[in-house]
């Protein structure tokens, strides 16, 4: 049987303390969902040292006259020409979060068929 056609079966035969729950879960997968971010990399070609303090303010920068780029879409050329103008070439996009708890940005990751996620400052 479908999902679709399950879930309203669920709420239908379920009592109300069962519907609540099944509420406050939706409430929390929703939350979660909006916690997850896409997490753009960038490499410094200007050959300086230089460190995350200036690749968000450029970033910031970036963000303002062209747009931020927006979650499940790809990073924008124009986004990508701006980052470049300032010394930041673009690598990749990786589906990612960042953990407020402990001030990390965390990537899902897998080995050997563990799956885990990789913490870093950042």
């Amino acid at each position: 049987m479908p999902l679709s056609t399950l879930f309203p079966l669920v709420l239908r035969h379920a009592s109300r303390t069962g519907r609540i729950a099944l509420a406050a879960l939706l409430v929390v997968l929703a939350a979660a969902d909006a916690a997850l971010a896409d997490v753009d990399t960038f490499q410094d070609v200007t050959g300086r040292s230089r460190g995350d303090s200036d690749l968000h303010a450029d970033a910031f920068d970036c963000s303002v006259k062209v747009g931020k780029p927006r979650n499940s879409q790809p990073t924008s050329p124009a986004y990508k020409r701006c980052m470049l103008a300032r010394g930041w070439r673009y690598e990749k996009t990786e589906p990612g979060y960042y953990d407020h708890r402990k001030g990390l940005m965390c990537r899902p990751s897998s080995l050997l068929g563990l799956s885990a996620d990789v913490c870093t400052p950042e």
